[in-house]
C-alpha cells in the first residue's frame, strides 16, 4: 500500500509508470496519487508535478507524457488531498 511509502519510493511508483507505458494507465497512477501520504502531498505537487515542470527528472516526465486532461485529473486528486489535509489540521 502506498501510505507506508517514503517519498522516494512514491517517486520511483510515479516514474516508473510514467517510462513503463506508451500511452499512460491514467487509473494506475490515480491509485497512486490517491494513496500518497498526506505529509508528501504539498512537495509533490509544489516540486515535481505542478501546473508548471520543474527542473526535475519526475516533473520533466509527468510533464512530457500525459496530455493536459490527465495533468488536470491527477493535479486535482492532489489538490483535493491537500485541502483536506489542510482542513483536518487547522482544527
Amino acid at each position: 500500500m502506498e501510505n507506508h511509502k517514503s517519498f522516494n519510493e512514491v517517486e520511483e511508483s510515479i516514474k516508473n509508470e510514467l517510462s513503463k507505458l506508451q500511452r499512460p494507465r491514467i487509473e494506475a497512477l490515480k491509485l497512486i496519487m490517491e494513496n500518497v501520504p498526506e505529509k508528501f502531498v504539498q512537495k509533490l505537487h509544489d516540486n515535481y508535478l505542478g501546473e508548471s515542470p520543474t527542473r526535475a527528472v519526475l516533473s520533466a516526465q509527468f510533464h512530457a507524457t500525459l496530455d493536459s486532461a490527465e495533468k488536470e485529473e491527477l493535479l486535482s486528486i492532489l489538490s483535493k488531498k491537500i485541502i483536506d489535509y489542510e482542513n483536518n489540521t487547522s482544527t
